[in-house]
């Protein structure tokens, strides 16, 4: 005997409903559930979260933006704790954040620092704010020259990396 399609369709909207209501009065049985099926299909689940984020970009960008503006305080609170807690590990993210606008990683920047001794490539001193030093690149190119202190570095973008305006400068100090 089968069922007719209005039957089949209040049949499936019973067991529906049925399903959400014994949902709602045993909470705990299914997050026990859905965590145990979590742990033994990872892959699956990775899986299905990556094609949903490929899928649903835009979407996920608007919601976080969304949650940002909604709660500066609680993003300002973590980045506070994680100073706190984790100083070498945001350290080490600052620089490796500010190393990909030049192409650079932190081992690169490393052996550059340890070629110059770790001082500014100009004046041969550290920063005197105990920063990390600055890297110097030709804003035309992108081509990294070196590492400088924070003075050095502000002083040639003063200049705006124009030799003959540093030679000027150079002479006018000699004549004085």
């Amino acid at each position: 005997m089968s069922l007719s399609v209005e039957q089949l369709e209040a049949k499936r909207a019973y067991n529906r409903e049925y399903q959400r209501r014994w949902r709602l009065e045993h909470p705990d049985r299914v997050k026990a559930s859905q965590k145990k099926w979590c742990e033994n299909n990872t892959l699956k689940r990775r899986a299905s979260i990556k094609k949903w984020r490929a899928e649903n970009k835009e979407r996920r960008n608007e919601y976080q933006r969304g949650w940002y503006a909604r709660n500066p305080h609680k993003i300002k609170e973590y980045h506070e704790n994680q100073k706190r807690n984790n100083p070498e590990s945001v350290k080490a993210s600052v620089i490796k954040t500010g190393l990909k606008r030049f192409n650079l990683t932190v081992r690169e920047y490393n052996a550059m620092l340890e070629k110059q001794g770790h001082v500014c490539a100009i004046c041969g001193e550290k920063n005197k704010n105990g920063r990390r030093l600055s890297i110097d690149h030709c804003h035309a190119s992108g081509f990294v020259r070196g590492i400088l202190c924070n003075n050095c570095n502000a002083g040639i973008g003063y200049f705006k990396e124009d030799q003959h305006l540093l030679n000027a400068a150079i002479t006018y100090l000699v004549k004085n």
